[in-house]
C-alpha cells in the first residue's frame, strides 16, 4: 500500500470516527436526537452563587427524564462581561440560539446583543426589574417581576386598609421600582409611601434607618431585597422593638426566617408566593421535590421557577423548530400548568403567575385571603 493510499484511508478514517462522536453526543441515552441545546449564564460563583446553583438544579430536574433538550450550564458570576463572552462563544462557535441568562445585569447586557443579531434566537430571563422583556421580541420571563410583587402587596396593603406606608429596599433599580410602583398603588387607594431608603446589598447595619422609618410611624413598612438582607433588617427590628406589619419581596422564602424567628413576628410579615410555597400536597409539587431530593437537595421556589421554564420549554419543543417557530408554539401554549401554579404571557411574553399573599403560619407558609 503506497504513503498516499495510507494516508488517504488514515483521514477516511478519523473523520468517520469524528462524524460518530459528533452524531452520538447530539443523541439522547436512548438514541433519539437532541433536538435542541440551550446554554444557561448563571452565577455559580460568586455573591449570588447560591441562586445560579438552585437555578442549575431546577432545570435539570426538569431534563432528568428528557432526551431532547441538552442544557449547558456557565458561570456568569454575576457579571454582565463575562454574560456577553458566554453569549459570543456559545452563538458564534457552537451556533446555539436559546438562551437562559440569570440576573438583571447580566440580562441587560446580552438582550441588546440578541436582538440586534440578524439569527434568530430566544433569551429566557431570570430578574425581576419590571419591562426587561417589552423592548426585546425575543425575551421571555416566567420569573416574579417588581410588578408581580406589588400587585400582590399592594392588594393586601389596600385590603388591610394600610394608608401610610414606609419603604426601605436594596439599591438597585429593581429596589427603585418597588418604592415607585408601591407609591403608584398606594394612591389609588388613598394611601401613600410616607417615608422610603434604599441600601447597599452587603449592608448589615440597620438601627439608624429603622429608627428614622419607626419615628415616622407607619402603618406597614415595604422590604425588598436579597434573601440575606431580611433576616439583618428583621432582627435589628425586634431588637429596636419596631413592631409594624412587614409587606416583603418573593425571597424571603430563601431566608430560613422559620427557624430564626418567633412566630408572632412571622405572621406579620406578608410576602407573595406561588402555588409551590403554600399547596405542598399538590401532584406537581411533591413529584418536583421528590425529583429535588434524589439529587440530594431541598426544593426552593428558585428552583420551581427554573424548573418550569424548563418545563416550558419541553412542553412546545419540536424537532426542526426554530427560535422563532418555538416562541410561537410557547405563545399558543398558554396558559402553561407549572410547579407553581398557571403561569401565563402577555403580549410582551412576561409572566402573569399565581402569586398569592402569604405567610409563616403553624405549618409553615400559608395563604392569605383577599376579599
Amino acid at each position: 500500500m503506497n504513503k498516499n493510499l495510507k494516508t488517504i484511508l488514515a483521514f477516511v478514517a478519523f473523520a468517520a470516527i469524528a462524524g460518530a462522536v459528533l452524531y452520538f453526543s447530539n443523541r439522547g441515552n436512548d438514541g433519539n436526537e437532541v433536538v435542541l441545546e440551550i446554554t444557561a449564564m448563571l452565577p455559580l460563583t460568586g455573591p449570588a452563587a447560591a441562586f445560579g446553583q438552585d437555578e442549575k438544579s431546577g432545570m435539570e430536574a426538569a431534563l432528568a427524564n428528557s432526551e431532547l433538550v441538552s442544557l449547558d450550564c456557565q458561570d456568569s458570576q454575576g457579571k454582565p462581561d463575562i454574560a456577553v463572552s458566554i453569549l459570543q462563544q456559545s452563538y458564534e462557535l457552537k451556533g446555539r440560539r436559546v438562551f437562559v441568562c440569570s440576573t438583571t445585569g447580566p440580562s441587560m447586557a446580552v438582550l441588546p446583543i440578541l436582538r440586534d443579531k440578524d439569527d434568530e434566537s430566544l433569551v429566557f430571563v431570570i430578574a425581576t426589574l419590571s419591562d426587561i422583556t417589552v423592548d426585546f421580541p425575543n425575551a421571555i420571563r416566567i420569573y416574579p417581576s417588581v410588578d408581580e410583587e406589588i400587585r400582590v402587596l399592594g392588594d393586601f396593603a389596600e385590603e388591610s386598609g394600610f394608608k401610610s406606608i414606609a419603604a426601605l429596599c436594596v439599591r438597585n433599580q429593581a429596589g427603585e421600582d418597588a418604592i415607585r410602583t408601591m407609591s403608584n398603588r398606594s394612591a389609588q387607594f388613598g394611601g401613600s409611601v410616607i417615608y422610603s431608603d434604599t441600601f447597599a446589598a452587603n449592608e448589615k447595619d440597620f438601627r439608624s434607618i429603622l429608627q428614622k422609618i419607626k419615628s415616622q410611624k407607619p402603618d406597614a413598612l415595604l422590604v425588598t431585597g436579597y434573601s440575606f438582607n431580611y433576616v439583618d433588617i428583621f432582627k435589628q427590628m425586634i431588637e429596636s422593638d419596631f413592631d409594624v406589619p412587614v409587606l416583603a419581596g418573593v425571597g424571603v422564602p430563601l431566608a430560613g426566617l422559620e427557624e430564626a424567628f418567633p412566630k408572632p413576628f412571622l405572621k406579620r410579615v406578608v410576602f407573595p408566593a406561588t402555588k409551590f410555597s403554600y399547596s405542598k400536597d399538590d401532584p406537581k409539587v411533591k413529584e418536583f421535590e421528590r425529583l429535588v431530593a434524589s439529587k440530594g437537595k431541598v426544593a426552593n421556589y428558585e428552583m420551581a421557577f427554573a424548573f418550569d421554564t424548563m418545563n416550558l420549554i419541553l412542553n412546545s419543543v419540536e424537532p426542526d423548530q426554530s427560535p422563532a417557530e418555538l416562541l410561537e408554539q410557547i405563545m399558543a401554549n398558554q396558559p402553561f400548568e407549572g410547579v407553581n401554579g398557571s403561569i401565563k404571557l402577555d403580549q410582551n411574553r412576561d409572566a402573569r403567575l399565581q402569586l398569592e399573599p402569604c405567610r409563616y403560619g403553624q405549618n409553615g407558609i400559608e395563604r392569605l385571603s383577599i376579599k
